[in-house]
C-alpha cells in the first residue's frame, strides 16, 4: 500500500507543479519544447494533464503537435501495475490512477 501511495503522491505533485508553472508558460516556448521531444507517451501525458487543469490552449497545442501520428495506448501512470481503467481517446491513455492537484 505504501508503494501505491508513493505513486499517487508523485503524479499529484507533477500536476501541482505544472499548475504553478503554467502562469510562466507561453505558447511559443511550448511549441519549441515540443519540437525537441523524441517520444510520444510523455507528450500524451502532458496533454492530458493540461486538459485536467482546464488549460485547453496548451492541450490543443500538444494535440496539434501529435497530429496524425500513430499513438499506442499507454498507461497514465507507468509505475502503477494496474492495467484497468478507462481509455482516454484523445490522448490514448489508460487512466489507471486518479489525480488531484494539491492546490
Amino acid at each position: 500500500m505504501k508503494a501505491l501511495s508513493s505513486i499517487l503522491t508523485g503524479l499529484n505533485n507533477v500536476l501541482t507543479i505544472l499548475s504553478e508553472l503554467i502562469e510562466k508558460m507561453n505558447t511559443v516556448s511550448l511549441k519549441q519544447v515540443l519540437k525537441k521531444a523524441k517520444e510520444y507517451p510523455p507528450l500524451q501525458r502532458l496533454g492530458y494533464l493540461f486538459e485536467l487543469l482546464e488549460e485547453s490552449t496548451f492541450a490543443d497545442i500538444v494535440a496539434k503537435h501529435l497530429g496524425t501520428q500513430y499513438l499506442a495506448t499507454v498507461p497514465l501512470d507507468t509505475r502503477n501495475p494496474s492495467r484497468q481503467g478507462e481509455i482516454h481517446t484523445r490522448w490514448r491513455l489508460l487512466i489507471n490512477t486518479k489525480l488531484e492537484s494539491d492546490l
